[in-house]
């Protein structure tokens, strides 16, 4: 980092994917918490601007994990400049989240990628709308927008945001999955109400990406 920065490197971008330990091992990383907490603090000495890219919904997480890499966010979010996070994994072909899905269930096994399909359920969660989503037990779009929404907080709706979502309406499918986007966002809002932030720990107020 010294190296780049006397070249004239300013800013890095990161791929830290998870917060978890488990899921850091689980998608072959080759990193841990600590190293990335470290690195952050050497380009804060630096003086390098920073962006982190993050991903809710790997193969095998939990929402123990996901809550994890909310945690981990949150404590970078100060030393920082930006974070993107993905809230859901895409399946692709030819990929290890595809055999993944096949072994699970999750895609049957006569899947077909040249069969055109419609995903309406990725509409309004700012998904790819012709590619499946990872879509595990106990992890679904429901548990992944209430913890994107546990970090972004009331900036993940925002005027911009619901004027993108309603422009997109196309069936009534798509009015199914907003309302269910919205009571997601109305729990997270009941249950912020009853209990008080951790300590040291402010809401973040920042424009989701995905």
């Amino acid at each position: 980092l010294k190296r780049m920065h006397s070249l004239g490197c300013r800013y890095v971008s990161f791929g830290v994917e998870t917060g978890s330990p488990r899921m850091l091992k689980r998608v072959h990383k080759g990193i841990t918490v600590e190293q990335v907490r470290r690195v952050v603090d050497w380009c804060q000495q630096l003086d390098l601007r920073t962006k982190l890219f993050f991903i809710l919904g790997l193969p095998e997480e939990t929402l123990e994990d996901g809550r994890l890499t909310v945690a981990l966010m949150k404590d970078l979010k100060p030393r920082i400049d930006q974070v993107a996070l993905a809230a859901g994994c895409s399946i692709m072909p030819g990929t290890d989240v595809e055999r993944f899905a096949i072994e699970r269930g999750i895609l049957p096994r006569d899947f077909d990628w040249t069969e055109e399909r419609y995903y309406p359920e990725n509409r309004m969660n700012n998904r790819p709308v012709a590619v499946p989503t990872l879509l595990q037990p106990g992890l679904g779009l429901d548990e992944l927008n209430r913890l994107k929404f546990e970090y972004y907080g009331t900036g993940a709706i925002n005027w911009y945001n619901a004027r993108a979502r309603l422009r997109a309406l196309r069936s009534p499918a798509d009015l199914w999955n907003l309302a269910r986007v919205a009571w997601v966002f109305v729990a997270y809002l009941a249950r912020r109400g009853r209990r008080p932030p951790p300590a040291g720990v402010s809401e973040s107020t920042a424009t989701p990406e995905s």
